[in-house]
């Protein structure tokens, strides 16, 4: 018989490929908004974590991009709730000559209903390798009953946090860097930076905001900066 943990667990497994575009350059010029779109990959259909599901929740995702391939992953702001536990792991497998920009933004929690840092867990993991080889292991662990998010040196009195990772062997990671630094500085309620990681595979942006719209903001700046270095084109704009 299952545990009552085991039967008070859920899962959400997904495995993406991602292949080099087919779309002749003039339609990509004519229906641009949607091949950008086209690379994304889409929010999962809730953004929120509550019972049952908040004895755990465990979210693995697998991607692979081919060669000359591009990934862009945007997914909602994840919104713990009150006594929440929710695991998220992210494995990205890349070919040499292929591309990514990872995005992952969280809030406090359900602020409007006065829950802040009220989860018990969030856990954020992700993997990225090329050509078999490890060269991204990144992880975020918030819980406060071990340590108050709301500390100085945490996430302070912001609460609202947002990683990106824009990754490529092909691209100047000193130019992207100052680039989506540059964005971020211009953002009102926004604490943050860039750098290239030490590997020379990309760059690394993380920044705190003062609220959700502050975080969407910084988010999309962050991407437009890395989209326009990355692939010459603006980000589009989401639904939300």
């Amino acid at each position: 018989m299952p545990s009552e943990q085991a039967r008070r667990t859920f899962r959400y497994k997904s495995t993406v490929k991602i292949l080099p575009p087919s779309l002749s350059p003039e339609r990509v010029k004519v229906d641009d908004f949607y091949a950008a779109r086209s690379g994304l990959i889409p929010p999962l259909p809730w953004s929120t974590f509550s019972p049952p599901f908040s004895a755990l929740s465990v979210q693995e995702t697998r991607i692979s991009v081919a060669r000359n391939g591009f990934l862009e992953s945007v997914p909602d702001m994840i919104i713990p709730h009150a006594g929440a536990c929710h695991h998220q792991i992210t494995r990205l497998a890349m070919e040499r000559d292929a591309g990514a920009i990872l995005l992952d933004s969280m809030a406090p929690g359900r602020a409007a209903r006065g829950e802040r840092h009220d989860y018990a867990l969030v856990l954020l993991r992700l993997v990225v390798t090329c050509e078999g080889r490890d060269i991204l292991i990144d992880g975020a662990r918030f819980c406060p009953a071990e340590a108050d998010p709301a500390l100085a040196g945490a996430l302070g009195e912001e609460g609202y946090v947002g990683t990106m990772f824009a990754l490529s062997a092909q691209v100047d990671s000193m130019a992207l860097a100052a680039d989506i630094a540059a964005a971020l500085d211009g953002t009102e309620g926004v604490f943050g930076g860039a750098a290239p990681l030490t590997w020379g595979h990309g760059v690394v942006a993380r920044f705190l905001a003062a609220d959700a719209p502050a975080l969407r903001l910084a988010s999309h700046r962050a991407w437009d900066a890395s989209r326009r270095r990355m692939r010459g084109r603006p980000a589009p704009i989401l639904r939300k």
